[in-house]
């Protein structure tokens, strides 16, 4: 099987706060990489052929909100800062997200359940990668932070690695 090549985007035109919104992967790209030293904020909504976006040349970014994005199950963050804040919404898709990188805070939604990080998670320091999805032993050791969505409706459950500075949350 093929790997599809990944489109590597030269830094966008931003707005006033720094900020800019994706809302196609290139046509049928399915791997996205994206590189701006300026980039703070970003939208990537309408990318259904999307299944990994590449921010880790984004050094300043502390924002991210993710929609309709059906096959997104990688996104790479910048590994040094303080860390992206990230809003995911999967829609009616099943939740499953592979996240490298610095994270600061996370909410997500699904058809069937939402949740968000543990409170206060966001006056911690960041955490290294985080997971979202069903229950997965290896993403336990792998992850600073992870989400077990479950598989009924309801809210999912987070856990931390023992040396992460986060609290389990219902």
């Amino acid at each position: 099987m093929d790997t599809p090549a990944t489109l590597h985007l030269p830094a966008p035109p931003l707005d006033g706060q720094g900020g800019t919104r994706i809302t196609t992967a290139g046509g049928d790209s399915a791997r996205l990489a994206l590189d701006s030293k300026s980039l703070r904020l970003l939208t990537v909504d309408g990318c259904p052929e999307l299944v990994e976006l590449d921010l880790s040349a984004c050094p300043g970014l502390s924002w991210i909100a993710i929609s309709d994005c059906p096959l997104l199950t990688d996104l790479h963050l910048p590994t040094t800062g303080s860390g992206v804040r990230i809003h995911v919404d999967f829609g009616p898709a099943a939740p499953c997200l592979r996240i490298t990188g610095l994270v600061a805070d996370v909410d997500c939604c699904w058809l069937s359940g939402h949740s968000a990080a543990p409170r206060g998670r966001s006056r911690r320091p960041p955490l290294d990668g985080c997971y979202i999805g069903t229950v997965n032993a290896d993403a336990l050791a792998r992850y600073g932070l992870v989400l077990f969505t479950g598989g009924g409706p309801g809210r999912g459950t987070w856990f931390c690695r023992p040396t992460a500075p986060c609290v389990t949350s219902r």
